[in-house]
């Protein structure tokens, strides 16, 4: 029975009563929606997910890597109240575009310090050099001492690291910043 068929079966092979053999377009146009379909979506996520990602940060943790050990800096047997190490973060000020960047890698670490305070830079000072930091100047926190360490870091920048009394004059803070890869948070 030419030209009636079954409109559920394929058009392949179908001849109208024409004569002239019909090619299936049902793939073309259905083709064409996906791909609509596919640009509208990605569009609307580079739109709505893009104004928060950056070129930058710690690709790998790289960073973080080689300034996580000043975490285990601390003299044997202080009770740590505190161990932060932190990826950098895309961040701004007042969350103003212009100012949009990367914040700093960081590595804290907050402990309870009894003694002398020359004692407990003393014994800092050991563990950071022995992890290759080189000691940087001395000053004064609060009247009371501190200490700084630098670090030139595998991607060519220089790590800091202070060691200084907090408030409470038994605790102490270790805190180290690396640059991140890419801008930094600016203009604030």
């Amino acid at each position: 029975m030419a030209g009636i068929r079954n409109p559920w079966a394929s058009d392949e092979g179908y001849t109208p009563l024409s004569g002239t053999p019909v090619r299936s377009y049902r793939f073309a146009a259905y083709g064409g929606f996906a791909v609509a379909a596919a640009v509208i979506g990605i569009g609307a996520w580079v739109l709505t997910a893009q104004p928060g990602r950056l070129a930058g940060g710690d690709p790998g943790g790289r960073v973080l890597a080689q300034i996580a050990p000043v975490a285990d800096a601390t003299p044997d047997g202080v009770k740590v109240n505190y161990r932060n190490l932190s990826e950098p973060q895309v961040d701004s000020c007042d969350g103003r575009a212009s100012t949009r960047g990367w914040s700093s890698v960081v590595v804290q670490v907050n402990f309870d310090w009894t003694g002398p305070p020359q004692q407990v830079i003393a014994l800092v000072d050991q563990k950071m050099q022995a992890l290759s930091w080189a000691r940087g100047p001395s000053g004064e926190s609060d009247f009371l001492p501190s200490q700084e360490w630098d670090k030139q870091l595998t991607n060519g920048t220089t790590a800091h690291t202070d060691l200084a009394v907090s408030p409470d004059p038994k605790s102490w803070t270790l805190i180290t910043f690396a640059q991140p890869q890419g801008g930094q948070v600016s203009g604030c």
